[in-house]
């Protein structure tokens, strides 16, 4: 028999893998960085600085862009890690 909680942390589970589904599908199943195959999804505001998991806020990268993504915002802010993200993506 599951308690209440249980029930609540299933449905945060089935809730967080549909929004997954959802982001690499967008993404057409690729990095947004450097356009290879992945299935990483990275909250561009991280949750713990207030960033939600609604579709806007989550982008699909590949494991080394995932982990680059995430270690320029604890080293720098999301601030400098827009600004950078942004710039590398000039055309």
């Amino acid at each position: 028999m599951q308690t209440f909680k249980g029930n609540i942390e299933k449905i945060k589970k089935n809730e967080w893998e549909k929004r997954r589904k959802e982001c690499i599908k967008r993404d057409a199943g690729k990095c947004r960085k450097c356009g290879i195959k992945a299935k990483e999804i990275h909250h561009i505001i991280p949750r713990q600085k207030g960033g939600t998991n609604e579709l806007k806020n989550l982008i699909t990268l590949c494991k080394k862009h995932h982990a680059i993504a995430d270690n320029t915002f604890f080293k720098y802010g999301i601030t400098s890690m827009v600004r950078i993200w942004l710039k590398e993506n000039e055309n």
